[in-house]
């Protein structure tokens, strides 16, 4: 028999998605204001090529953080799933800390796109709001509280913690960021008595009630 027929055929992916997985890499190394020929050089393909998948790098950029969105909410999903509810949620801040002591760690994708990029009509800040709200509602949906209101207060509250977190490792080089915010985030989810509100107020009078 002809062992070839009956291998495994695996399809190469194609140049568009070897583009975006390079640029992917790209863009969270060296920020959003890398310029065209650097992108198109360290991809290895020309610049003709780079335009005729994308037509501006606008275009491009946005693709990288749709994909990275979906990547990052993924990887999170995965490494977490053998957990439920409130120990899933305080799981997620084991595989930060992981991350956080990768040499490849440069914060968070969408938070460097938002401070480097100046121009607020760039359809990239869209997807960033974007990705924010799916955590939330990622998040919300772990916790599945038998009251909508406190798991989506708890929620935001956690989404927090996490971009804290991210942020005190990258910037401040903090490596304990992560098992800090674990520890608050212990209290956020032993708290029972959430009152959702929208006043600035009311919310640090029970933040101080919990610390």
């Amino acid at each position: 028999m002809d062992k070839s027929s009956t291998a495994p055929k695996y399809s190469r992916p194609n140049k568009r998605e070897q583009i975006l997985e390079t640029v992917s890499r790209i863009l969270y190394a060296e920020g959003v204001t890398i310029g065209v020929d650097s992108i198109a050089e360290h991809a290895g393909v020309s610049k003709m090529t780079l335009y005729k998948h994308f037509p501006s790098k606008s275009d491009l950029v946005v693709e990288c953080l749709d994909r990275t969105d979906v990547r990052y909410r993924q990887w999170l999903d995965s490494q977490t799933s053998q957990y439920f509810g409130a120990r899933r949620v305080l799981a997620i801040f084991d595989v930060l800390d992981s991350w956080f002591q990768s040499p490849s760690f440069r914060g968070c994708m969408f938070a460097n796109f938002s401070a480097e990029c100046e121009n607020f009509d760039h359809p990239g800040h869209i997807v960033v709001q974007t990705h924010k709200r799916k955590l939330n509602e990622w998040l919300t949906s772990i916790l599945d509280d038998s009251d909508d209101r406190v798991a989506t207060l708890q929620a935001h509250f956690i989404a927090l913690l996490m971009n804290g977190a991210i942020t005190s490792a990258f910037v401040e080089r903090d490596l304990l960021a992560a098992q800090y915010a674990k520890t608050i985030a212990e209290v956020v989810l032993e708290t029972r008595n959430i009152v959702p509100t929208d006043s600035a107020s009311e919310i640090k009078d029970i933040a101080t009630d919990w610390l």
